[in-house]
């Protein structure tokens, strides 16, 4: 592949791309593998303590997914959602957000890694509304700009801000939203393994329809099988991570079912789901004015995609993991650990003069 020399971005490319696979695109009907100018506010500083709460979830499934005690959970009142979220560490905050299957939160997604990155780093995790034990409210949230605009509530709601943020699959729509919408809360921006928020969705082999797609109940064993699928590494499917992604899915599949079909129903539907004041979010990176690092994987995500938003916005990096599937922090967390620990810690390259 040949690049324009005269593109002010770097790549490191440690791998080389083949098939795509999209967070939606998660088991349905039976089990499948498919599926700023703002002042730095302290890292410590904290919600008032009538807004948050720091106690394990009351609910005995919220499972860890490593033996080590190595992340807490929370609870903050978000836009008056009791909103759930793991944190660890100290330091400078980094908020990570989630995709959205039915069964991604912040455990299930960053529940590896969390711990890692609490070495260096404030780190904070979500459960969006809707997703993890974030209780949906209803159709009021089932838009990516809600979501988005409720990622912003929340990163207020901590006080932390201007924060590092990352996103993975659809949450790479959502942090670059919140990096348009409110660039005084966000100094760098890393994008893994993100389709939608990298390129329009090209056809209706990628939008939701309920006769011939569609979220049920699944068995543990089921899940066990979607997991299988999921990851590259099969001794990551341990019964813990299969309880926790059981719950989790029996908890949201309904409404994930509701809001699919009401945002995905057609190529014109999804990408108007993917819109940031009328263009879809992937047109708008060239006014992205803060460092960003896009780290994709091989073979789990459509790698051209991430290689076309590589080249639309300025000074931009990006690290392509092999061996990984569309949770390339769960196949590789301590290398992608590493490598976004080394990026945010360090000064950008120098753009020209």
């Amino acid at each position: 592949m040949r690049f324009s020399q005269s593109i002010a971005a770097a790549i490191v490319v440690t791998g080389i791309v083949t098939a795509p696979l999209s967070d939606h695109f998660s088991p349905v009907g039976a089990a499948s593998p498919r599926a700023d100018g703002a002042a730095l506010v302290s890292p410590a500083a904290e919600a008032p303590p009538s807004k948050r709460e720091t106690a394990p979830p009351q609910d005995p499934t919220a499972v860890g997914l490593t033996q080590e005690k190595n992340y807490t959970h929370h609870w903050i009142d978000v836009d008056g959602v009791k909103t759930h979220y793991i944190q660890s560490g100290k330091g400078e905050p980094l908020v990570l957000v989630h995709g959205a299957l039915p069964w991604c939160s912040s455990q299930a997604t960053y529940g590896d890694v969390v711990g890692r990155l609490g070495k260096n780093f404030n780190t904070i995790a979500l459960d969006v509304i809707g997703f993890g034990y974030t209780k949906a409210r209803g159709p009021q949230d089932y838009s990516g700009q809600a979501q988005a605009e409720f990622v912003i509530k929340f990163i207020e709601a901590l006080g932390v801000g201007p924060v590092y943020i990352e996103g993975n699959s659809h949450g790479g729509f959502l942090t670059q939203y919140v990096a348009h919408e409110r660039p005084n809360l966000v100094r760098k921006l890393v994008i893994s393994n993100s389709l939608n928020g990298t390129a329009p969705i090209p056809n209706e082999n990628y939008a939701y329809a309920s006769e011939r797609r569609y979220y049920r109940s699944q068995t543990a064993e089921q899940i066990r099988e979607m997991l299988e699928g999921y990851y590259k590494h099969k001794d990551l499917v341990t019964d813990d991570r299969v309880k926790l992604v059981h719950d989790l899915w029996q908890r949201n599949y309904e409404y994930a079912h509701k809001r699919a079909l009401a945002v995905g129903a057609s190529v014109e539907a999804f990408n108007k789901n993917l819109n940031y004041k009328g263009k879809h979010i992937s047109e708008w990176g060239g006014q992205l004015k803060i460092p960003v690092l896009l780290v994709f994987s091989e073979p789990g995500s459509k790698v051209e995609w991430g290689i076309g938003h590589f080249f639309r916005v300025p000074g931009a990096e990006m690290h392509i993991l092999p061996w990984s599937g569309h949770h390339l922090f769960t196949d590789q967390p301590d290398r992608w650990v590493q490598v976004v620990t080394e990026w945010l810690k360090n000064k950008p390259a120098r753009p020209p003069t």
